[in-house]
C-alpha cells in the first residue's frame, strides 16, 4: 500500500466510531414508536450498536485490526452475538405471536 494511502483503514474504522451509534440512535428513536412488547428489543440494539461503535475507536488506536488485541476480538464478537441474540429472540417472539406486529 502506498504511503499515501495506508491512513485509509484507521479513517474507515473512525468513520465506523460514529456510524454505529448513530444507527443506535436511529433505533432507539424507532423504539419508542413501538408497542411496549417491542421496545426492549430496539433498546437493547441501541446500547450494543453504540458499544460495538465504541470498539472502533479502540480499533483504530491499536492498528486497525480488529483480531489484536485478544480483548478486542471478545470485545467485538460479544457485540455480534448480542445483536444476533436480539434478532433471533425478537424473531421468534414475533413468531409465538402468530406474525402479529
Amino acid at each position: 500500500m502506498s504511503h499515501a494511502l495506508k491512513w485509509l483503514p484507521q479513517l474507515y474504522n473512525y468513520v465506523e466510531v460514529a456510524l454505529w451509534p448513530a444507527l443506535g440512535a436511529v433505533a432507539a428513536i424507532a423504539g419508542w414508536r413501538q408497542p411496549r412488547g417491542r421496545r426492549a428489543f430496539f433498546f437493547a440494539a441501541a446500547g450494543v450498536l453504540v458499544v460495538f461503535g465504541a470498539s472502533d475507536w479502540f480499533e483504530a488506536e491499536t492498528g486497525n485490526e480488529w483480531w489484536h488485541p485478544w480483548w478486542l476480538l471478545l470485545w467485538k464478537a460479544a457485540c455480534v452475538g448480542a445483536l444476533l441474540a436480539i434478532l433471533i429472540s425478537a424473531w421468534w417472539g414475533a413468531r409465538k405471536a402468530g406474525g402479529r406486529g
